[in-house]
């Protein structure tokens, strides 16, 4: 078996021991770390990750003893075989060293033949440990995601807070109470509303109808919502329905509800009480069943004590209230949420993230959350060949970015230069390829619905 992947980390303050450990295994290919204290080797295991720590236990600053059991404290290093480097006579810190976590002892002075076969033999169990675990834990992510319905809005978790988050969804699901759900942006408050649709029996079958408050304008809200006779206003040259009317018996998903004119929540609050509606310029009142889901980014009760939210509607509202939590908070839920994405990105290509990539990305603080995590995985789908994806590559790059920007410079300048990177990437194979997007597609080793998309979003038709 080659040696040239795996490390050998050699904790010794003796400056001979180090230098012969090292030659002897790189004569055997092996990339060396070393260390001279406890400490040291602590802070080393979390940024390289060994195959194989061997470990002396008198050291100055921090013992063998106590560095073990850090490491052995560290998810990221908890597995890592350690072999203790001590005396013969020494039994109290040979069964000291066991209580700490070490894998096995070697004594002094070495046997080089057998210290270099003891060595290779531990890492590679445990490198060989860790490629099954990690096809055991993608084996698992991909049963559960295909025991799942697919589609677009599938949500993905399995930590505490998820659970949490779907049993409110059932509860929500099974009465016809309004719903509030709160969260920052990105964490998927339109997920969960459409969660609540499909696991409801009575309704799962009507209009999932979906409106963003913020992007309307003020003077067309109210036909918007409501719906409008002819001639009720400037440009109302046929009678419309609105949302109301048009998700009869389904649901209306009010997307930042916090964002609405002041004085149309009045009558939104009239309407959900009453279960009727008026069209604009219209006498008649309409009977509906519909179930109200509200959605916003902002604390509410700030909202309420702001004056853009009335309480009276706020009340009315969170009748169930869903708070999702930010991805930073349910980092356990990192993983499926990968494998979900490259599914749906490229699910023709065999592609996996390995697991130190997957603790990288669960200590990044993910202020775009969810949604970034999708646009960062989409990226790499279209960008890095091969079967591994490094998303921390791309938000290293970012980061770069960042910080050689002038701090007053708006992020969405640095996001949309991180973006032109990928439309120029996509846009030259197209041109190359005579402008085919099957082929375009097959290059970049992406669905032709993503390049479809893409495309359009770039305003480039075929």
């Amino acid at each position: 078996m080659s040696n040239l992947n795996t490390t050998i980390m050699i904790v010794d303050d003796d400056d001979e021991i180090r230098k012969v450990v090292c030659l002897l295994f790189e004569e055997q290919g092996c990339k060396i770390l070393q260390a001279e204290n406890g400490r040291k080797a602590v802070e080393l295991c979390e940024k390289e990750s060994p195959d194989v720590v061997l470990m002396d236990i008198s050291m100055p600053e921090m013992n063998g003893l106590e560095a073990c059991a850090k490491i052995r404290s560290n998810n990221i290093t908890s597995n890592v075989p350690i072999l203790l480097i001590t005396s013969l006579t020494d039994r109290v810190s040979i069964e000291e060293g066991f209580a700490a976590g070490a894998t096995d002892y070697i004594t002094k002075p070495f046997n080089w033949i057998i210290l270099k076969h003891r060595v290779l033999h531990l890492a590679r169990v445990y490198q060989a440990e860790q490629k099954v675990a990690s096809l055991q834990q993608w084996q698992q992510i991909q049963h559960y995601i295909n025991s799942q319905e697919q589609n677009e809005n599938l949500l993905v978790g399995n930590g505490t807070s998820f659970a949490t988050i779907q049993m409110l969804i059932q509860k929500a699901a099974s009465t016809s109470a309004s719903v509030l759900i709160t969260g920052e942006t990105g964490t998927g408050k339109n997920v969960v509303a459409k969660a609540i649709h499909r696991a409801s029996e009575s309704r799962q079958k009507k209009a999932f109808i979906s409106i963003n408050c913020a992007a309307l304008p003020e003077h067309l809200i109210e036909a918007e919502l409501f719906g409008a006779e002819k001639g009720a206003y400037t440009g109302a040259i046929a009678t419309h329905k609105g949302v109301f009317e048009l998700a009869d018996g389904g649901i209306l998903f009010l997307d930042e509800i916090g964002e609405m004119p002041i004085a149309l929540q009045a009558k939104l609050l009239a309407v959900i009480e009453e279960q009727k509606i008026k069209r604009l310029g219209g006498e008649q009142s309409r009977n509906i069943d519909v179930k109200i889901i509200a959605a916003t980014n902002v604390d509410p009760e700030k909202a309420v004590e702001s004056g853009k939210l009335r309480d009276d509607l706020f009340y009315r509202l969170s009748v169930i209230n869903i708070q999702v939590p930010p991805l930073r908070e349910r980092t356990e839920d990192i993983p499926l949420l990968c494998y979900h994405f490259i599914k749906k990105f490229a699910p023709n290509r065999e592609l996996t993230i390995s697991d130190a990539e997957l603790d990288l990305l669960k200590q990044y603080p993910w202020p775009g959350n969810v949604r970034e995590l999708r646009n960062i995985l989409e990226r790499c789908v279209i960008l890095q060949n091969g079967p591994k994806l490094y998303p921390t590559e791309l938000i290293k790059n970012f980061e770069k970015k960042s910080s050689s920007s002038s701090i007053n410079k708006p992020k969405d300048t640095l996001i949309a230069t991180l973006e032109e990177i990928e439309r120029q990437h996509i846009l030259k194979v197209f041109n190359q390829l005579g402008k085919n997007q099957t082929h375009t597609a097959k290059a970049l080793d992406v669905s032709l619905t993503t390049l479809k998309r893409k495309l359009k979003e770039y305003n480039i038709s075929s």
